[in-house]
């Protein structure tokens, strides 16, 4: 057998065996993955308190009272907690449902969160766009892509590069917010722009909104 041949089998042997890795499950009162550890494959977690200041090269699954991310996730997030802070990176799909939810870090392809309240905070970036659904929602980070809201009350002052579609009690654009298409909504109340908005787009109030593709993710 000749050497490149073998180094090419090793190769498949080793990609198999990853590939049949068996999931790391973590109970506890708290837990924490320390910024100089690595979790190599798919990682569950219940506990109280979960800290990730490492890197989760597979998806974490997890549920806690509180938890937070200050380091990374290479794969999928996905996150049930009362108290939640995504301060870290998340390079695929976010799933964040909590009471409280703060996204203040990055995400790389797509938002879906759930939350009584739910603030994208000033510096977060969300790439692939956002589904939201929450009794208060203040969006005041950038969106790289389109956003659906779902929410008794919600404030947008970032940045949108797609279009908005919002179903929304009491809606709040701020001036300065950019939003790079149209801006659908559906309120009991009619939606005044303040001139400072810079709106790409058409405003439209929609009563039938949810026959509007909005049941669709904006990342699709």
């Amino acid at each position: 057998m000749s050497a490149r041949l073998a180094a090419g089998l090793a190769g498949l042997l080793i990609i198999a065996a990853e590939a049949q890795a068996l999931p790391r499950f973590e109970r506890a009162a708290a837990f924490t993955l320390a910024s100089n550890e690595t979790a190599t494959v798919s990682l569950f977690v219940l506990a109280d308190q979960v800290g990730i200041a490492g890197s989760c090269r597979d998806d974490l699954f997890l549920r806690a009272a509180r938890f937070q991310l200050t380091g990374r996730c290479a794969n999928d997030l996905w996150a049930a907690a009362d108290e939640l802070a995504l301060d870290g990176t998340v390079d695929d799909h976010a799933r964040l449902a909590g009471n409280k939810v703060t996204v203040n870090g990055t995400i790389g392809n797509g938002l879906l969160a759930a939350g009584v309240s739910l603030h994208l905070a000033t510096n977060s970036v969300v790439r692939g766009g956002a589904v939201i659904a929450a009794d208060s929602a203040m969006l005041s980070g950038a969106i790289e892509g389109g956003l659906r809201v779902l929410a008794n009350e919600c404030t947008v002052s970032g940045r949108v590069e797609g279009d908005v579609y919002l179903v929304v009690g009491d809606i709040v654009i701020m001036p300065g917010t950019y939003i790079g298409g149209d801006l659908h909504y559906r309120s009991a109340t009619e939606l005044v722009l303040d001139p400072r908005v810079d709106l790409q787009g058409k405003l439209i109030r929609d009563s039938g909104l949810a026959q509007d593709p909005v049941s669709g993710p904006p990342w699709s």
